[in-house]
Order: C-alpha cells, then sequence, then structure tokens
C-alpha cells in the first residue's frame, strides 16, 4: 500500500502544500503506532522465548528425573548382585575352612581326590562312583 502511495504522489503534477504546524504530531503519533506496534512484536516474540525455555526446562527436568530412576534401578540391581555374590563367597569361605578343620584333624581330603585321576593324571569319572578302571 505504501508503494501505492509514493507512485500516485510521484504521478501528480501539483505538489501538496507543507503541513500545518499539527502535522508533525500527526507524524509522532504514527511513529508511537509503529513503536506500539514493534513493541507489541516483542512482547510476542518474548512470550514465545520464554514459552521454549519453559518448555525446554520441564523436558529437561522431566528427562533428567526418568534418569535418575533408572539410574537408582540399576544400582539397586547391582547393589542386590554383590549382596548375594558377598553372601555366597562367606558360604565358600566357610566350607574353606570347613576343609582345613578336617585336614588338622587328620582327614585328608587330598586321599580322596587323588582317587578320582587315573595313573596318567587324567580326570575318571567313573572313580566319581567308587569304580576304578586300574
Amino acid at each position: 500500500m505504501l508503494r501505492h502511495l509514493k507512485s500516485a504522489a510521484a504521478r501528480s503534477p501539483v505538489r501538496s502544500p507543507p503541513p500545518p504546524p499539527s502535522a508533525p504530531a500527526t507524524r509522532d503519533e504514527g511513529f508511537e503506532d509503529e513503536e506500539e506496534e514493534s513493541a507489541r512484536a516483542i512482547a510476542v516474540s518474548d512470550q514465545r522465548t520464554i514459552y521454549l525455555v519453559n518448555m525446554f526446562i520441564a523436558n529437561t527436568v522431566e528427562f533428567l528425573n526418568s534418569f535418575a530412576a533408572q539410574c537408582n534401578d540399576k544400582l539397586s540391581l547391582l547393589h542386590r548382585k554383590i549382596v548375594k555374590l558377598d553372601s555366597s563367597l562367606n558360604l565358600l569361605e566357610a566350607k574353606l575352612r570347613s576343609i582345613d578343620d578336617n585336614n588338622a584333624f587328620g582327614h585328608s581330603t587330598n586321599q580322596k581326590a587323588q582317587g578320582l585321576f587315573t595313573q596318567d593324571g587324567r580326570f575318571d569319572p567313573a572313580n566319581l562312583l567308587g569304580e576304578s578302571s586300574r
């Protein structure tokens, strides 16, 4: 529309008279209208930016909460596995101590273990049942 007005003014052979003294106020009002429009545009832009920042923060918080919960679940599972492994290790150590105690009383487990192998040092599963292939 502004181009249309400029082209119409350029085609007009008669020049318009100078504006009356109150015309600068009209220009200021037009300028104020433009300022208000730009302020509204900036306000809309600011609102959009604030909305996007808030959405980013909300999505980030949601992700971090789910990530923390997932890490907590994995750590608790790992803790349970470590506790189970620790109890198994304690049982194994107790069994080994009881074997050492049996050796102290004169019971030899080496004689029992030696009966499981053949003369050439190979393991013979038949010896587990008490049979000998000798």
